[in-house]
């Protein structure tokens, strides 16, 4: 059977009236806060285009398909939340294992001139992945302005991370290939299994100071240490845009909630208008004599039994005397 245009449109209508299409939309839902949660850590315009975008798209997909409901927008959170964070935690797990090799630097150009007295270079460790327990050699280039430098001592911080709490320690490291501008320092450490942070700091007796970025490293453990690690730390982390998810829920609530009541108001005054409209016909109808019938006008009396007569009687409607012209 061919597969027309119109065909796939009515397979498509019957398919959006089914669960399947709710659970299919709220797992793309997922994927695409998953791909745009990265954003959030750029510049401040990034970041708080992230935290409208993520939420917006979570609420305007489901509306735009139909749906109103208030509860079902509620639940909606959950699936999203929950596969956002599943693909986040995964990206960042493939991301702190992919690395083959460490460069640590203070964040300056080696060939810049503006730079300050002090300033750490190729900061590294070998070997870079091995399974614990295992003897790492971390090592690191320092760059000074000798003029300005005096008694430099440099460190290794390396932190153990377990879940959401963290234990750093700091080694002092050894000299070794040692010019008038530059050096290079160097420390062992057998690590037992564990997840790692390292990074390297130097100050000296001038009170200068300068610090590298920090890695997670050495790899001591596979892929799914790090994606349990990631878990937590992304689920706090996607806390944020989707708090602004149930603002956006709260302001359509709030709105439909004050449609409704001005829908009321207007509905109550035209019923007043109504009512007083209607009371203002019966004032002007003619209202009837007391006893319920309208009084006949009385022309004549007469003269036998003095009963009233009217001028259009031509006897007496009591005792029956025939009047004369």
């Amino acid at each position: 059977m061919e597969l027309t245009p119109r065909k796939l449109l009515e397979y498509f209508t019957k398919f959006r009236k089914t669960v399947y299409f709710r659970i299919l939309y709220l797992g793309v839902l997922g994927v695409i806060v998953a791909e745009l949660f990265p954003i959030i850590f750029g510049n401040a315009a990034t970041a708080c285009l992230g935290l409208l975008l993520m939420p917006a798209a979570v609420f305007v997909v489901p509306y735009y398909f139909g749906e109103r409901r208030m509860k079902n927008f509620a639940i909606n959170a959950l699936p999203v939340f929950v596969i956002a964070v599943l693909l986040i935690s995964f990206f960042q797990a493939q991301a702190t294992v992919a690395p083959n090799r460490f460069d640590l630097t203070s964040g300056y150009a080696p060939n810049d001139p503006g730079l300050p007295v002090l300033t750490l270079w190729n900061g590294t460790v070998d070997p870079v992945r091995a399974p614990p327990p295992a003897n790492f050699n971390f090592t690191v280039r320092l760059k000074i302005l000798p003029a300005n430098v005096t008694g430099v001592t440099v460190y290794l911080n390396l932190t153990a991370v377990s879940g959401l709490s963290s234990d750093q320690v700091s080694y002092p490291m050894s000299a070794f290939n040692a010019t008038s501008t530059e050096t290079w320092y160097t420390v062992s450490r057998t690590l037992s299994p564990g997840l790692y942070v390292f990074g390297f700091w130097a100050n000296d007796t001038g009170g200068n100071v300068t610090r590298t970025f920090l890695a997670f490293g050495p790899i001591t453990g596979g892929f799914f240490d790090y994606y349990a690690l990631w878990a937590p730390f992304s689920a706090i982390d996607l806390a944020i845009p989707f708090s602004f998810y149930f603002v956006i829920l709260f302001m359509y609530w709030y709105t439909g909630r004050m449609r409704k009541s001005r829908e009321r108001m207007i509905g109550r005054a035209a019923e007043r208008k109504a009512e007083k409209d209607e009371e203002e016909k019966e004032e002007e109808k003619p209202k009837p004599a007391s006893g319920g019938k309208a009084a006949k006008v009385t022309a004549f009396t007469c003269t036998n039994c003095g009963a009233d007569v009217e001028d259009t009687d031509e006897k007496c409607p009591k005792c029956g005397a025939v009047f004369e012209d």
